[in-house]
């Protein structure tokens, strides 16, 4: 190979190092912003899941739409995840479609699904006290996941809880060594 080849190659490896390092940074900005934007968006998530009363969890935050889709998890984890996603108080049926919309797999139970969501949602009511039994419209039952604030508004007495199902803090409270 003649030199005046060699030359030639050398000065077109250079340009295409310095094409690759231009792209290199431009594309490391761009990552950086896109690492910002999910912060922001992982943020509001956590705000709106407030909002809502949600737990913020794992999966909440995973942007996957279906996070129970292809595991074999338990079903009482499940349950948890399906109640913990929502504002409302569901019934049994609502939980089965809402584990169905969360990716959950019930084909695999060869016995009646409802009977056993049915022992699921009884279970997490009264031994593990993480749900609370609700009357739905119809005399149906329905079962809607206990939120940190609920457990707070507990605690708090009665005179404290306002008609709208929000904990008050009176002013005394707030303002230490102030009493009215």
């Amino acid at each position: 190979m003649p030199r005046e080849d060699y030359k030639r190659s050398l000065d077109l490896a250079k340009v295409e190092l310095g094409e690759l390092r231009t792209e290199k940074t431009k594309l490391t900005s761009r990552l950086a912003d896109i690492d910002r934007h999910i912060v922001a968006v992982e943020e509001g998530i956590k705000g709106l899941a407030r909002l809502c009363d949600q737990q913020v969890t794992k999966d909440l935050l995973s942007g996957n739409p279906t996070p129970l889709a292809g595991q074999n998890g338990k079903l009482n984890d499940a349950v948890r995840l399906a109640l913990q996603t929502t504002c409302e108080a569901l019934s049994p049926v609502q939980v089965r479609e809402r584990l169905i919309e969360l990716g959950y797999d019930i084909s695999t139970y060869t016995t009646d699904f409802l009977a056993t969501l049915h022992t699921v949602l009884k279970r997490l009511h009264t031994i593990h006290h993480e749900v609370e039994v609700v009357a739905l419209p119809g005399g149906k039952t329905g079962y809607k996941w206990i939120t940190e604030i609920d457990k707070l508004a507990e605690l708090l007495p009665t005179s404290y809880v306002l008609n709208t199902g929000i904990a008050a803090v009176p002013d005394a409270v707030n303002q230490p060594g102030k009493t009215k």
